[in-house]
């Protein structure tokens, strides 16, 4: 089996970077839901892992840091 993160989620091995969110809204949407997360960890995968960032119209990088709302 998947080794889990502290929050819950499965962690899949080997990726560059993972989001762990909970769970913030569901949305009825014709049939089906659209679920909306909030993202509460950011995980780079290691030192030499440059995962692509794409926010507000913009591609970009993850620096260190807190976690913030923007």
């Amino acid at each position: 089996g998947l080794d889990r993160s502290d929050l819950g989620p499965p962690v899949i091995p080997g990726v560059a970077a993972r989001f762990d969110c909970v769970a913030y809204a569901a949305h009825e949407a014709g049939d089906h839901s659209v679920l909306i997360g909030r993202v509460a960890q950011v995980t780079v995968g290691g030192p030499d892992d440059h995962p692509l960032v794409f926010a507000a119209g913009r591609f970009g990088a993850f620096s260190p840091g807190k976690l913030s709302a923007v």
